[in-house]
């Protein structure tokens, strides 16, 4: 087995153990596994520094190929959210972690 199909096989087995559930998605046929993370953000204003809370969605990059600015996500039966900024790759370059508000 290649190093690619390894990752790809790595990847599989963690959003199916961790997966908070399903999302449908602009574009994508069918519901892919999603992992809902939320943390604390820091915000730089002038001399001074404050925190807020943000939420983040994990979506693999073979099963969402281009998420984009603005694009609405339903969770299956749960919760719906529109990403706010331009998404960016996760630290492999497999997974997209995108900023989501919550509508």
């Amino acid at each position: 087995m290649s190093w690619s199909e390894n990752r790809a096989a790595m990847n599989a087995a963690v959003f199916g153990a961790l997966a908070d559930g399903l999302a449908t998605w602009p574009g994508v046929a069918s519901p892919v596994p999603v992992i809902v993370r939320g943390e604390d953000a820091s915000l730089a204003m002038g001399g001074a520094e404050a925190l807020s809370a943000a939420t983040f969605l994990e979506v693999r990059v073979s099963d969402v190929p281009s998420p984009s600015k603005g694009q609405e996500v339903q969770l299956v039966g749960g919760d719906r959210y529109k990403l706010l900024g331009k998404p960016r790759r996760g630290e492999d370059f497999s997974v997209w972690i995108c900023e989501v508000a919550k509508l």
